[in-house]
């Protein structure tokens, strides 16, 4: 028999037999084993050590307990492979039991073996088995026949929670696969359009050089006539669409990072003078909370500027003429590593829920104005140093944008 192997004992008589005893390779890895609860419930303390010394052997946790109630108690918090259950017991007897064990849901398939001191009826024994009995033992108990029965049931329990772990484990892969599969074929996208944008990008480049030069030569010319109005709506035309050029470029170009250690409070600082540069009417202001926090993260400098300005440009492109924003730092955890938090709360932007949850999308916009991809290019480049983006609700009127980023190399 595999796992098995056959010892001849001898007596002084002459006489031999054989036993067959485990094989000592496969004792260790069955010791390994997590112990599983095996639920003793007979109101006789006599008994339960008698089952308790019969079962010992078998390594496994033994709960002894001498009422039904305590048994539902017991049951309340702990899962059990099986649950051997006198029938006869004052107060509440086992069948009783048994039905109020088999209500609750989480116990519905846990194996009850009922013990008695007498031989059961038919009826009886089709009773027990209604109310979820696997099986009977009757007194005076037979040590092998108890323990081979409850061992059947305490391997079983342990190959379904280990079929569980592994539906859970197949699960996760498929899952983490089919993961890693969209990020492949998105990457495979990213690169087609990027070809595509760069192609794009090189044709209009020329043509919108080549507007710029007749604006400037129309504008030498028209300074002083009416015309001259009509000029700088071209021009106002013509640099939005050199923005929304570069924006797609941006968006669809290879992210080659080059990180280093930078104090980032330098690189939001660098971006919010360009951004309130861009938008001469408004009062804005930035208030940093930073806590003496260490603000020094591994990243690419110029990519993780542009993540903040792009940021401030979506606080600054609301209703108000009179924007406020606080930036506040925090210590973080990102997949166990630690991580720098920055949020970013303004009271210029009220999101609904539904615009909350499309902010990162590719052209997505609640303005009139914009390509709609400064977000989507944030979380690009933020995903791309290994870091986290998300929109949440400010505690005042507002919004606020965090960031997580790790503090090592990406």
């Amino acid at each position: 028999m595999p796992g098995r192997r056959c010892v001849r004992l001898h007596r002084e008589a002459g006489e031999c037999r054989t036993i067959t005893v485990p094989d000592e390779s496969l004792v260790a890895p069955i010791m390994d084993k997590k112990k599983v609860n095996v639920l003793l419930v007979d109101d006789q303390p006599a008994k339960r050590l008698s089952y308790q010394s019969i079962l010992e052997c078998l390594g496994e946790n033994l709960v002894s307990v001498g009422s039904g109630r305590e048994a539902l108690q017991y049951l309340l918090n702990n899962d059990c492979a099986v649950i051997l259950l006198d029938v006869v017991m004052p107060d509440m007897d086992g069948f009783e039991t048994a039905t109020l064990i088999r209500q609750r849901p989480k116990l519905e398939l846990t194996p009850i073996i009922f013990l008695t001191a007498y031989s059961t009826s038919d009826l009886d024994r089709m009773k027990g088995y209604e109310l979820g009995a696997v099986d009977y033992v009757f007194a005076p108990v037979v040590p092998e026949i108890l323990r081979a029965k409850v061992s059947v049931f305490v391997e079983l329990y342990r190959s379904r929670h280990e079929l569980a772990h592994a539906n859970e484990m197949l699960r996760m892969e498929i899952s983490e696969r089919r993961i890693a599969e969209q990020k492949a074929l998105q990457a495979e996208r990213m690169a087609a359009v990027g070809q595509m944008v760069t192609g794009l990008a090189h044709e209009s480049r020329n043509a919108l050089q080549q507007i710029q030069s007749s604006i400037e030569m129309l504008s030498r010319r028209i300074q002083a006539s009416p015309e001259a109005m009509l000029l700088g709506e071209i021009q106002k035309a013509h640099d939005r669409m050199h923005h929304l050029l570069e924006d797609v470029r941006g968006y669809a170009a290879p992210l080659n990072l080059s990180c280093d250690r930078f104090d980032v409070s330098r690189l939001w600082g660098e971006a919010w003078k360009r951004v309130v540069k861009t938008h001469p009417d408004l009062v804005a202001t930035l208030h940093e909370h930073t806590q003496g926090l260490d603000l020094n993260c591994m990243v690419d400098k110029y990519p993780m500027e542009q993540v903040f300005y792009n940021i401030f440009e979506n606080c600054l492109n609301g209703s108000r003429r009179v924007v406020k924003i606080d930036l506040r730092c925090s210590p973080a955890e990102l997949r166990g590593e630690s991580a720098l938090r920055i949020e970013v709360c303004d009271d210029n932007t009220d999101l609904t829920p539904e615009q909350r949850g499309r902010l990162f999308e590719p052209f997505y916009s609640t303005k009139t104005t914009g390509s709609g991809l400064g977000m989507a290019i944030a979380k690009r480049i933020v995903e791309a140093h290994h870091g986290h983006i998300a929109v949440t609700k400010c505690p005042s009127p507002g919004n606020a944008i965090e960031v997580i980023l790790p503090r090592g190399a990406p």
